[in-house]
């Protein structure tokens, strides 16, 4: 905060309370004061980063409607605390949205956050919709239930469609069978692709992998796996993240050159060893993909006398 102990010291006790908001560790912990940046702060790399994330930026509404009433407060807050959420709701020098994202950082940092309500507003906070379900799965060694499992499964396959043609899928939208990996134009998108290979949805599988084990402590990790074969794809944190938002309708969210990367060569292992049926000598298959999304599959023969299209 720009302050050494001898600054402190020689701070009277009414000074220390009349400025005890100004520096606040979970405003100074974001490079702020709460509501102008800190030149100093913004040197560190860290602050830099925790600052482009915009951590607390989106409300959660259930418990922004909780805390804006005193007598909860007071449940999630010790008393000395309270006092502190109150000086900053009362304070007439700030701005609306300032009040609020401080009231927010606060409550992340020293409120009783047990209930489920509580504990979506952490997810919230951190932008992570996946962030306790994960936890829970890799260090809990909770195992999915399964119709989290499917739902999950079926979340994570969408945005591998998405990935594979080119094209954004409706939400609740993609019920198709068949995960089809096509050829696509240099454009990156087209109503119509040669299928390289399609396979069937229910061969894939959510599964846990031992990643360490010290001790009392063991950590897993989630994986897609393909069948029985040795291709799996791993679903660390920031990529189940994606998948939740891109399915909540999120169009701007964008896959990181990591992860498109990792998509890559998770196709290439799915095309060399995917063990899907070989194709006729001569045949050619088409995934058509109409207006409203839904897929097509028109299969050319082509023998020496004959042209057959097959729908």
């Amino acid at each position: 905060a720009g302050l050494n102990c001898p600054d402190i010291i020689k701070m009277s006790r009414i000074a220390r309370q009349d400025r005890l908001c100004e520096y606040l560790f979970c405003n100074r912990f974001f490079g702020d004061n709460g509501s102008s940046i800190v030149p100093e702060a913004m040197q560190l790399i860290p602050v830099q980063q925790i600052r482009d994330e915009e951590f607390g930026v989106f409300l959660e509404p259930a418990l922004e409607r909780l805390v804006w009433k005193s007598d909860n407060v007071d449940l999630l807050l010790s008393e000395q605390l309270k006092k502190v959420f109150d000086r900053i709701k009362d304070n007439v020098q700030l701005k609306g949205q300032e009040i609020r994202l401080q009231l927010r950082r606060l409550l992340f940092f020293f409120a009783s956050l047990q209930g489920i309500t509580e504990k979506r507003y952490i997810t919230t906070f951190l932008r992570s919709p996946m962030l306790l379900t994960y936890l829970d799965y890799v260090e809990g060694n909770q195992p999915l239930s399964d119709i989290k499992e499917n739902t999950y499964r079926r979340f994570i396959l969408q945005v591998l469609q998405e990935y594979f043609i080119g094209l954004r899928l409706p939400e609740e939208g993609w019920k198709s069978h068949d995960l089809y990996i096509t050829m696509k134009p240099p454009t990156g998108h087209s109503s119509t692709q040669m299928v390289l290979k399609d396979l069937q949805t229910k061969v894939f599988k959510l599964e846990s992998k031992p990643l360490y084990k010290l001790g009392d402590i063991e950590s897993n990790i989630l994986m897609l796996r393909f069948g029985e074969e040795d291709i799996e794809l791993s679903l660390d944190l920031p990529f189940l993240d994606y998948v939740a938002r891109r399915y909540q309708g999120e169009v701007a969210e964008q896959l990181s050159a990591y992860y498109a990367d990792r998509l890559e060569q998770f196709k290439v292992k799915l095309l060399e060893e995917g063990g899907g049926e070989p194709g006729e000598q001569h045949s050619l298959r088409l995934l058509h993909i109409g207006a409203n999304r839904n897929f097509q599959v028109m299969t050319v023969n082509v023998t020496r006398d004959n042209l057959e299209v097959l729908l």
